[in-house]
């Protein structure tokens, strides 16, 4: 009998702290909703960047425009080389002034990813199947987990990590990965991310800057990944929303998209 009140005791506790952290979560998701505007994102039929990549001492100038639901055209200048990467529903297409090539899957990721840090990791939670679990407020830190030691890990210097206290959730992938994000207590932006959770190959923590609000919506301009294979800073020099793009401009045979050496 007393082993059996126990048990039920366990379970009552343990519903009563999942309950508390569901209720959290959810005046967390209100305020940050809230403070954000991220939730108008979703109603965003287009959006056009413009901005730099720097990775190591190479700096990569480009516009990406993007189409919802599929359609990506990123036309990009590294020293006096153009090209075009074209995604849509059937092509991964890099086009060169020698022709056609097939785009990496590196390269897809950093197009695609770019949309995915506007969006944000949390305000489609639901949707995306994540579970979220609010950690309290801390110091950012970061140290990596079940590191693969074939994957060399460069620490981060304390002066790169935000400074101050943030509110941390913790966010369990539906494919069971695990990261975390760091709100700022006011703006409820998100100040630093342990890795991308949009991504099934783990790059490393997202460090996110210098918000300013387009239409409402709160968009980080700069963004600085910490990896030893892609170390790279892209710095936003421009972001619109719902520009008329004509869906011609996302296929590879479009005369738009035509490679013209020095242009």
């Amino acid at each position: 009998m007393k082993k059996t009140i126990l048990i039920l005791i366990i379970a009552l506790a343990s519903n009563l702290i999942a309950y508390s952290n569901d209720n959290k979560i959810d005046s967390l998701m209100n305020i940050y909703s809230q403070q954000t505007n991220l939730d108008k994102f979703n109603e965003v039929k287009s959006l056009e960047i413009e901005g730099e990549m720097q990775v190591g001492p190479d700096l990569y100038y480009f516009r990406l425009q993007y189409k919802k639901p599929n359609s990506f055209r990123h036309k990009e200048r590294f020293k006096d080389v153009y090209v075009y990467k074209l995604i849509n529903d059937n092509e991964l297409t890099v086009l060169t002034k020698d022709g056609k090539i097939d785009m990496s899957v590196m390269e897809r990721d950093v197009i695609m990813n770019m949309v995915s840090y506007m969006e944000g990791f949390l305000i489609n939670h639901k949707k995306n199947d994540y579970k979220l679990k609010y950690l309290g407020l801390g110091n950012v830190s970061w140290t990596p987990e079940n590191t693969d030691i074939s994957i060399p890990f460069t620490p981060i210097s304390e002066d790169l990590l935000p400074k101050g206290q943030y509110h941390i959730i913790e966010i369990t992938t539906r494919s069971s990965e695990v990261d975390k994000v760091y709100l700022d207590p006011t703006t409820f932006d998100i100040r630093f991310s342990t890795d991308n959770p949009f991504m099934f190959a783990k790059l490393g923590p997202v460090k996110f800057d210098d918000y300013q609000k387009i239409g409402d919506i709160s968009f980080p301009f700069r963004i600085e990944i910490f990896s030893p294979m892609f170390p790279a800073v892209f710095r936003l020099n421009k972001i619109e929303l719902d520009k008329d793009f004509p869906d011609e401009i996302f296929k590879s045979d479009s005369p738009e998209n035509v490679v013209i050496p020095g242009q």
